[in-house]
């Protein structure tokens, strides 16, 4: 690939793999890192690029590289946790949620798979090939994780609208 292919295919994807690094990692900073970390990474290696579908790898490399880096801050917590000495939490304060938060803790309980899914076909606006190549997936069981994460997320917010929290 060259520079100004480089410019005209890969650089456009920035906000993309931001918002898809977000969703999985869940903080600003940490997505950006993410991000910024793949497109360094596809720019020392951009003359040996030879893609049929740059944007599903560049997809793929953010997702990969999300989960990594949530793998490496839950070692870096556990390690924490066995030093650190826990305050006392006998009376936790009450959350109040409206449905954007309820929303979105209820994605977070998503597996991982189901979330991404969710983001590239919600978010996005991905079209379910593109999506089955950056999961590594077929087309149709893209389809099925998309509609058990969506009813996963009816059925708690109907069960909280109804029940309370």
């Amino acid at each position: 690939m060259t520079n100004q292919q480089f410019d005209q295919t890969i650089l456009p994807l920035g906000e993309k793999m931001y918002r898809l690094a977000l969703a999985i990692v869940g903080g600003r900073d940490e997505a950006q890192d993410v991000a910024q970390d793949v497109m360094e990474r596809l720019w020392r290696g951009h003359s040996e690029l030879r893609l049929d579908n740059a944007e599903a790898f560049v997809m793929r490399s953010v997702r990969n590289a999300s989960l990594d880096r949530i793998k490496q801050s839950q070692r870096r917590a556990q390690r924490l946790a066995e030093v650190a000495w826990i305050a006392d939490r006998s009376a936790p304060p009450r959350e109040e949620f409206d449905v954007a938060t309820l929303v979105d803790r209820f994605i977070a309980e998503l597996p991982e798979q189901q979330q991404t899914i969710l983001h590239l076909r919600d978010v996005e606006g991905y079209e379910f090939d593109t999506i089955a190549e950056v999961v590594g997936m077929e087309s149709a069981t893209v389809r099925v994780n998309l509609s058990r994460a969506r009813r996963a997320i009816k059925e708690k917010m109907l069960k909280t609208m109804n029940f309370g929290l």
